[in-house]
């Protein structure tokens, strides 16, 4: 930050002592000594977004020196700010600025950035952020931070234009038809029940059939359960294991009636 000073000299004045501080200190630091008529000098070189004191104290001859009246300035400078945006709101964040910074103000504007829409404190320390809420889909806004310094507030931030997003596609499915599903089975062996695996029908089937092949094994109208151990209960309960494997293991067929109960079975003892 580089300041100018201008004052009105006192009457009497034989020189003037310039000094500057941090707001936050206690001692002052003599920036020049000028003669008795000069108004205005320059200091250059100070820290942004802090406040400094500046004085200028009269130096008169064989009087008691006298000082002005303290003059505050700041230079603030404008954080970046990243906005994320979906279809009804717009979020946004930017850097803590420090120094003598006490407050921050988002504001919401309309397109051209002259009507407010919102406005809200942002939350957070190293980083600050917020969200606008409640916002039209694929709208253009703009965003600016307004920036309290102790007396100081600076409103005059460049705006950030954003625009919320399109509304997500979200449609209902179509064609959807309900129809009434039913299953029946047949029997692989004899309707008379158990068979081994020296039944006629059996070995008639597997002989006809390759059913290391599911493609030729299956038939579309009977349901395949299997178990590798003995079964040692009959299936009456209508549970069944649908055939993964084929190699080894023992084939069961079963028929079920019309309420969906296992009313025989037959087993085949692959070859």
């Amino acid at each position: 930050m580089n300041i100018t000073l201008t004052w009105t000299t006192g009457s009497g004045a034989s020189s003037q002592d310039v000094q500057y501080k941090l707001a936050s200190a206690g001692s002052w630091t003599t920036h020049v000594n000028v003669a008795g008529n000069i108004t205005t000098t320059n200091i250059n070189g100070l820290q942004d977004n802090l406040i400094y004191d500046f004085r200028v104290i009269t130096n008169c001859a064989g009087g008691t020196p006298t000082a002005s009246t303290a003059a505050q300035q700041i230079k603030i400078i404008c954080p970046t700010i990243t906005t994320t945006p979906s279809d009804t709101t717009i979020g946004y964040s930017f850097p803590e600025i420090g120094g003598s910074v006490t407050a921050y103000t988002a504001k919401l504007f309309d397109s051209a950035g002259t009507t407010e829409i919102a406005s809200q404190t942002p939350s957070g320390t190293t980083t600050r952020s917020g969200t606008f809420t409640g916002l039209s889909a694929s709208t253009a806004y703009k965003v600016r931070v307004l920036i309290t310094a102790g007396a100081f507030s600076k409103n005059d931030c460049a705006f950030t234009s954003v625009s919320t997003t399109a509304t997500p596609a979200c449609n209902a499915p179509t064609n959807v038809s309900a129809s009434i599903a039913e299953t029946s089975y047949v029997l692989l062996g004899p309707v008379g029940g158990l068979a081994g695996s020296s039944s006629a029908a059996c070995s008639n089937y597997f002989s006809s059939r390759s059913y290391y092949s599911p493609q030729n094994f299956m038939q579309s109208n009977v349901t395949y359960i299997y178990d590798d151990s003995a079964m040692t209960t009959p299936l009456d309960t209508g549970g069944q294991w649908k055939a993964l494997s084929f190699d080894g293991v023992i084939i069961y067929a079963v028929i079920t009636n019309s309420s969906g109960l296992v009313t025989n079975y037959t087993t085949c003892s692959a070859p």
